[in-house]
């Protein structure tokens, strides 16, 4: 750090084409543009989650998930669960049905891939 050549290099030549691939630090600012109209209708998601023996955790996903659209929809596919994941799935289904748009399905196939095709293919959003 040299106090007048490092002032100098990063207030003029840093700025100049060519030379911004140097730098350790790129700024992008964004903003919303005055004159363009915001949707009123907020989007509906789909939250796909592959579950595999996820009994324990499987409530926190709904408690803890944040609404984020109009009318959003959780998936859960159950993976072939050696524990109670399929009955709590069940149960916490019916549980939340006021609150909540919940899917629950059994997996077909193997592996995480194919439990969130799986989930695509069962999506309404």
């Amino acid at each position: 750090y040299i106090p007048l050549v490092s002032y100098l290099v990063n207030r003029f030549l840093a700025p100049l084409p060519g030379f911004s691939i140097f730098n350790l630090l790129n700024i992008a600012v964004a903003r919303p543009l005055h004159n363009a109209r915001v949707n009123e209708a907020r989007p509906s998601v789909s939250i796909i989650v592959p579950a595999r023996n996820e009994a324990g955790n499987i409530e926190g996903v709904i408690s803890r998930t944040p609404a984020m659209g109009s009318n959003d929809e959780l998936i859960f596919v159950e993976g072939n669960s050696t524990d109670d994941t399929w009955e709590t799935l069940c149960r916490l289904q019916s549980q939340y049905e006021t609150s909540h748009r919940i899917q629950i399905a059994r997996q077909d196939g193997e592996g995480k891939g194919d439990a969130v095709r799986k989930g695509f293919a069962l999506a309404n959003n």
